[in-house]
């Protein structure tokens, strides 16, 4: 019985309590002080012994976990007894991986033991944390993790003089600190404890009496006989057996056939259940259940490092974390060769990620130039004031081509750099590999619209599609849905279904490609404007797919910066959307950006594998998965999404900023920079690309580039503020606050907590580069409350090195890291892209 659990399981634990009619959830009930000295609050779970509450121990201020002996148990000896040893043995391992108990009492006849409060899931929670409930196998990588602790655990008792005798997951807890730690010492024994048989007494065989669980007991327990360490070592092959597998080893139709067969039975090869496993993992595992206890590893310890090496050296887990030679390698390659991302891991010691990496990138490279699209912005022949409709009329027709399957779309940002001129228009076409140019013009005479459409071939500018028409204003929409159409016909490409919009309403067409146009700016001001519009919408037509898609766009960046009430509207919108069009990539695209602010990175992974599984080629998609896995691990896998996002959509210039920061946290500054300035980024400087600049210098304290940036024009003339104050604090000149680097709402508990890990990652940084080491820890600290997921960062920034060895730094990587390897065990949901 774990001290701890999560919130679904203490609920679900205490409708079972109230469902049992033995059981009362005493914390609900105005008693006095619990044995005297403890207030109960909180019922955590219910097991076959009794039930555990979180308690305040009144005496020290501190919170405990309170277990009380089921009270039809207080007349079994045999029970009370093992109450009492859980207090006695356990009392004698002090170790992080091994709950603590602390003392024993008694309250008007009840028994009652106390121990450390844990927060967390147990191990056969997170066998079955999957979406459709069912266990399966964990990462090796993961397993080989919580081996290292579990085993640790155990030799801490054994050494104590201590077995346990009945592991398994249900007595494994994950702890959101990132320990993992044994519990329930109930039925543990002294291992020098041996029973003294008279000469005549003959071996015991009896099956069906033992203390331990029926499936995970060893062949000794199930045959009466003495126990010793290796004991633990069986039970805990049978819960490696299930974590490689997903499933335990031994069946039975009856009680008695389940204990026989481990005793009778030839051992079981995980590689029959799973055959991906390798031979060596296996081979582990089977030793761990041979029922000559001299043929079992020896010790807890020899375990562990067959099973770390045997991970360290198998080839088949595609989870494997980059190692310290790995990373080095990268760092070397990334030092010797060009801009491309692909040239930052060749040569990197992963020939085979290499190869497939190039083969996908080429597959998007080469797809049939006669499919790939480039959609050139419309030109506004009338105001001035109607760019904002003329360029919602654009942005329609490539979110209506995007819908199209067997076709590469580039939007606005991959031609941002054509000067308007028709003469321009092929060979930026050609700079760009597209095989077809749509371009065009929009007059809007009060009411009235008059659109010209064209589609030429970039090869020889021959026109293949035309439409030239008028309509009314509040017709826009139906107009853009009405080209797409033709431009599917004229590519004979069939149209992925998606609901109609055909509004009839001037008002409404006015507003939302005015919302959309603000949502574009990105501004703080800006997006709280688009907000009310769409809402405003919504409420006129609350099951409008693009209204509630762009609406929930709009709600996940404004909850970064802080937006009222952004968490709630934008996980409903995104919901709302999924519901109402479950078959389009853009849904689940949409509810991965909220999941993803959230930082709940597992739900935005699993999103995107849904997004991808409808749409492969969905730049947006493998942006966004890049960026998690640069910052999660594998980095090179990291590294090759956001290079296959931007061969499939070269405008996504975000992509060489994390790309650049990669570079950073791998050593190569030079790099890092150069991919900052990048040609396809002149003209183009927006906050976030001079923020990182600001960064890289305080990193490697480069007070030269600090003041080469502090020289350029854009920062000379007051574009970036926040940055040039980065810029001043790395060439020397003064010491800056980190509320004076960030905007107001970034970081409130308003904020989205992505935007809280990011504010107080930036505060870390600036508190060790002025070597305020306390203030360091307390912001990383408080960047994983906040959910930090980013791994690399925490692992590689330059400024955090010094206190690489300071025990709280690595409680909070433990942290870190198990929540990275739980994002790379949703990866399997992602479809690869073939």
């Amino acid at each position: 019985m774990s001290s701890g659990s999560s919130e679904t399981s203490e609920k679900g634990a205490q409708r079972g309590a109230e469902a049992d009619g033995q059981i009362v959830d005493l914390s609900s009930q105005a008693t006095p002080l619990y044995g005297g000295r403890y207030e109960l609050q909180e019922l955590l779970g219910v097991g076959a012994s009794g039930s555990v509450y979180r308690a305040r121990d009144v005496e020290l201020g501190e919170l405990v976990a309170l277990k009380v002996l089921r009270k039809e148990l207080l007349g079994d000896a045999a029970t009370v007894e093992n109450f009492r040893n859980e207090v006695r043995l356990a009392r004698r391992v002090t170790h992080p991986n091994v709950a603590r108990v602390f003392d024993i009492g008694e309250h008007d006849g009840e028994k009652f033991l106390t121990m450390e409060l844990l927060s967390g899931q147990s191990l056969s929670q997170r066998l079955i944390d999957t979406v459709d409930g069912k266990p399966r196998p964990l990462p090796l990588r993961e397993i080989a993790t919580l081996l290292d602790q579990l085993c640790a655990a155990l030799t801490a008792a054994h050494r104590s003089g201590i077995i346990h005798c009945d592991l398994k997951p249900d007595n494994i807890l994950l702890c959101s600190d990132g320990r993992v730690v044994v519990t329930d010492f109930g039925i543990a024994r002294a291992l020098f404890h041996r029973r003294k048989a008279s000469k005549e007494e003959k071996p015991r065989q009896v099956v069906g009496r033992f203390d331990g669980t029926p499936m995970y007991v060893s062949p000794e327990q199930v045959n009466g006989e003495d126990v010793d360490a290796r004991t633990d070592l069986y039970s805990l092959g049978v819960v490696l057996y299930e974590l490689v597998t997903g499933v335990t080893p031994f069946a039975g139709d009856s009680l008695v056939a389940l204990l026989m067969a481990r005793v009778l039975a030839p051992i079981p090869n995980p590689r029959s259940v799973r055959p991906d496993v390798p031979e060596s993992i296996a081979a582990i595992v089977m030793r761990c259940l041979r029922v000559a206890r001299n043929e079992r590893f020896q010790s807890t310890e020899e375990l562990a490092r067959a099973f770390r090496a045997a991970v360290d050296a198998s080839e088949s887990d595609p989870t494997v974390q980059l190692d310290a030679k790995q990373f080095h390698s990268a760092l070397a390659a990334a030092r010797t060769t060009n801009t491309s991302a692909a040239s930052m891991i060749r040569d990197s010691g992963e020939a085979a990620r290499e190869e497939a990496f190039q083969t996908v990138t080429a597959k998007a490279a080469n797809q049939s130039t006669a499919q790939t699209v480039a959609v050139f912005p419309l030109i506004n022949q009338g105001s001035k004031e109607d760019d904002y409709f003329v360029d919602g009329l654009t942005q329609e027709i490539i979110d209506g081509l995007s819908f199209l399957h067997g076709i590469r779309v580039f939007g606005k940002g991959a031609v941002s750099n054509w000067s308007g001129r028709e003469s321009d228009l092929l060979q930026v076409g050609k700079e760009l590999g597209a095989g077809l140019l749509i371009s065009g013009s929009v007059r809007r005479v009060g009411v009235l619209l008059r659109i010209t459409v064209r589609m030429v071939k970039a090869v020889d500018g021959i026109q293949v599609y035309a439409h030239r028409a008028d309509c009314l204003d509040s017709d826009l929409l139906v107009k853009a849905e009405s080209i797409v159409t033709e431009i599917a016909a004229a590519l004979k490409l069939q149209e992925q279904s998606q609901p109609k919009r055909a509004p009839k309403d001037a008002d409404l067409v006015e507003k939302y490609l005015r919302a959309r146009y603000l949502y574009s700016r990105s501004d703080h001001a800006s997006l709280e404007q688009s907000v009310a519009l769409f809402e405003e919408l919504l409420h006129r037509s609350p099951a409008d797919a693009r209204l509630l898609l762009h609406y929930a766009l709009t709600l996940s960046r404004l909850w970064f910066f802080g937006g009222q009430d952004g968490a709630q509207k934008a996980q409903a919108a995104a919901e709302q959307l999924v519901k109402v069009a479950p078959n389009h990539s853009a849904s689940f695209l949409a509810l991965a950006g909220v999941l993803f602010q959230g930082t709940d990175l597992v739900g935005t992974v699993r999103a995107l594998g849904r997004a991808l599984t409808l749409n492969p080629d969905l730049a947006d998609a493998h942006e966004l998965l890049g960026r998690i896995l640069v910052e999660t691990g594998p980095i090179r896998d990291g590294l090759m999404r956001l290079t296959l996002a931007r061969t499939l959509d070269p405008g996504l210039f975000r992509v060489l900023v994390d790309q650049a920061r990669t570079c950073a946290l791998l050593g190569d500054f030079d790099r890092a920079h150069a991919l900052l300035a990048d040609d396809s980024l002149r003209g183009r400087s927006f906050a976030i690309q001079w923020i990182l600049r600001g960064r890289l210098c305080l990193w490697a304290r480069d007070q030269k580039r600090a003041l080469q940036y502090l020289a350029d024009p854009e920062i000379v003339q007051g574009l970036y503020p926040r940055a040039k104050l980065l810029f001043h604090a790395a060439a020397g000149h003064n010491q800056i606050e980190p509320q004076m680097v960030l905007s107001a709402g970034i970081g409130s508990e308003r904020s989205s907590p992505r935007g809280r890990t990011f504010v107080f990652q930036m505060q870390a940084e600036l508190f060790a580069t002025y070597g305020q080491l306390e203030q360091t820890v307390r912001s990383v600290a408080r960047s994983v409350d906040a959910g930090l997921t980013d791994l690399a960062w925490l692992e590689r920034c330059p400024p955090l090195q010094p206190l690489s060895k300071d025990p709280r730094m690595t409680a909070l990587h433990r942290v870190v890291y198990g929540r990275a390897l739980a994002i790379r065990d949703a990866l399997s949901s992602v479809p690869s892209r073939s």
